[in-house]
């Protein structure tokens, strides 16, 4: 809430009583509109009530018909009745397509339950007229089976009159209704005096009903007359007056003066003609008082229509006079705010402490502003005393940076000195330590290359002792190869005595050729074996040259490996030289290996002291150039304090100035 502007908070302020119109000026309308939208479906819905009421008035005079023409044996009505059955479907006919309509359009949920009962009630009266037409029913069933048809439809009425919420609606329609009743039991009674008048005697059952048909008329009349105007009541005493009530006026005297003897001396068509007549007169009196209803419904839905455009104009003429009171009100709080932040900003803009704000008025607004005007002379005063005070800093902060800086300089100078010793210093350590450190690895390398001289002294005779077996193994090597020569010179010799075998065994074998040809059939067997000895002798040649040729091969490498063999009794006979004067070369580095490493360990020990002398000095240099470093920071850090007050001083002069004083 702290964060919301002024005009939200306006608008918050007023955004309840606003909401409240509102809801009101809805709820005026919305009623309006319910009001409208009741009587326009009960001027729809006076529809269904004409037709109900125009099915029940020919249901009423097919009942008396009915009554009389079962009563008579089919004596009388017997012409008039299927014209009145007609009259009777067309009507309930008429009334379906209404309910169809209406469903369609939305019909009341009651109304549609009773106007349901009522097309169930009425699934029966074909059979009823069968039943009837056959003259097997009563009289009195088949009258009570209309008399309880014609209820349902009248029970249709109410839920018709229940739509409505308008008193004058309710009356008219209360009045119709009562109407219909004493209609009904006027139709009632013509049904009962029918057979009466048939039989020209009245039982006392029957006398009892005509007495109470004619006291409900009365009841219901009475009701009707209270609820009616003028001019439906004025229609009806017109009809009142006429003949056909005058004759059933009598006709009922006549009744009564004669219930105990009957003999009325009146025929059933003359009452149900002249009652007929009279209930038609109440028919006219029904269809004006409809129209009357309709007519007045579609009245009052009018001006109920306009009504809710009239309610609904003035609601929104009301809002927007609320909207602009309430903006006006909110641009007379707001605006006067809005002028001094205005002004406070651009004081603030320009600095400008010699502007004061305009003050209108005696309300809270105008205390405001001259409590910020009391507020800019106490700054401006402020103001001027703190530019006075930063000329005189500004004068000071200056000397104190010069003087600051001179002693940091010189600081800086001295631990730039101290800083160079302390690494020179760091710098010999670090070297001498190197050189210690290299001596001591001098040290381990003299002693390992003393232990390897030993080592390969030793290697060296071992060396020089296999090189003599070696030389032995090659000159026995080579005595072998000698005799292995000499071995395939004899191998030589038996190779050429096999050749010459073979030679003389082929010239054997083509003299035997030859004289098994002499000797025909007989030597031909000796000619086939003849042939493979040549050919044996043959194979014997080849591979007798070829082992020649291979033992050629082998005296020819044995020769290279003769040679070869002194050569290497010669090389071996070298190397076993060289041996003997590496070992010799061997003894002498071993003797000066030991030489060296003695004099390498008193140089690491002699470095040692040196470096652990160098690393006293220098800590001792460390501990001036730390010192000396403490007070270049302390110098430095008074020099920077020295200038961030100079420029402190000149930022307050700077701010100062930015004022108009």
């Amino acid at each position: 809430m702290k964060n919301l502007r002024i005009a939200a908070k306006i608008a918050l302020l007023l955004l309840i009583p606003l909401l409240s119109v509102i809801g009101y000026t809805l709820q005026n309308v919305r009623h309006a509109h319910a009001e409208w939208q009741s009587l326009a479906s009960t001027e729809s819905l006076m529809d269904v009530a004409i037709a109900l009421g125009d099915l029940t008035h020919n249901l009423q005079i097919e009942r008396g018909a009915t009554a009389g023409f079962v009563q008579s044996k089919g004596a009388k009505f017997a012409t008039d009745l299927p014209t009145y059955r007609a009259n009777t479907d067309k009507q309930l006919q008429a009334l379906q397509a209404l309910f169809a309509q209406a469903q369609q359009q939305g019909m009341p949920d009651k109304l549609q339950l009773t106007l349901q009962a009522t097309f169930k009630a009425l699934q029966q009266l074909p059979e009823t007229r069968a039943a009837a037409s056959g003259l097997t029913i009563p009289a009195p069933e088949a009258a009570a089976y209309f008399t309880r048809s014609i209820a349902t439809l009248l029970d249709n009425i109410p839920a018709i009159t229940e739509q409505t919420g308008n008193l004058t609606l309710i009356k008219r329609m209360t009045g119709y209704l009562a109407f219909l009743q004493a209609k009904e039991r006027t139709g009632q009674e013509r049904a009962l005096m029918v057979p009466v008048f048939t039989a020209d005697a009245i039982e006392a059952g029957q006398y009892r009903d005509f007495i109470g048909h004619m006291a409900a008329q009365q009841a219901y009349l009475s009701t009707f007359k209270g609820y009616m105007g003028d001019d439906i009541l004025a229609l009806y005493q017109a009809n009142n007056s006429n003949t056909a009530t005058q004759s059933v006026e009598a006709m009922r005297k006549s009744v009564i003066d004669n219930v105990a003897t009957g003999q009325f001396g009146i025929e059933p068509t003359e009452w149900f003609k002249a009652i007929t007549q009279k209930i038609n007169d109440m028919r006219s009196v029904e269809a004006m008082l409809t129209q009357q209803i309709k007519t007045t419904a579609s009245t009052l839905a009018q001006q109920a229509q306009r009504a809710m455009w009239l309610n609904g104009a003035l609601s929104l003429l009301l809002l927007l006079a609320m909207l602009g009171l309430a903006g006006w009100m909110a641009a007379s709080i707001i605006n006067p705010i809005n002028a001094l932040r205005d002004s406070m900003v651009e004081i603030e803009r320009n600095k400008d402490l010699t502007r004061q704000l305009a003050v209108n008025g005696k309300d809270e607004v105008a205390h405001v502003a001259e409590a910020f005007n009391r507020l800019i002379s106490s700054v401006r005063q402020s103001v001027a005393n703190a530019s006075n005070s930063a000329h005189q800093v500004l004068g000071l902060a200056a000397t104190l940076a010069s003087t600051s800086l001179q002693v940091a300089g010189n600081a800086g100078r001295q631990s730039e000195a101290a800083s160079a010793m302390a690494s020179a210093v760091e710098e010999m350590t670090v070297s001498i330590d190197q050189v210690a450190d290299h001596s001591g690895e001098a040290r381990d390398f003299s002693s390992s290359n003393q232990h390897l001289a030993t080592r390969g002294g030793e290697v060296i005779l071992s060396v020089v002792q296999d090189m003599h077996s070696i030389a032995d193994t090659v000159h026995q090597s080579s005595q072998i190869i000698t005799d292995l020569g000499q071995q395939s010179d004899k191998i030589v010799s038996i190779v050429l005595a096999i050749k010459e075998i073979a030679d003389q065994t082929n010239l054997l074998a083509l003299n035997a050729a030859i004289e098994a040809a002499r000797a025909g059939e007989q030597g031909r067997g000796f000619s086939v074996v003849a042939d493979e000895v040549r050919k044996l002798a043959e194979r014997t040649a080849v591979a007798t040259q070829q082992i020649n040729s291979m033992i050629h091969n082998i005296q020819s490498g044995t020769r290279d490996a003769v040679a070869s063999m002194q050569v290497g009794v010669e090389r071996v006979n070298q190397g076993v030289s060289l041996a003997n004067q590496a070992g010799d070369a061997i003894r002498e580095i071993q003797s000066g290996a030991q030489q060296i490493g003695t004099a390498v360990s008193d140089i690491s020990a002699a470095l040692k002291e040196q470096s652990i002398a160098s690393a006293d000095i220098s800590r001792h240099v460390e501990q001036v150039a730390q010192m000396t470093d403490e007070n270049n920071a302390a110098a430095n850090s008074n020099a920077s304090t020295a200038r961030q007050l100079e420029q402190l001083a000149a930022d307050l002069q700077r701010a100062v100035e930015q004022f108009r004083t």
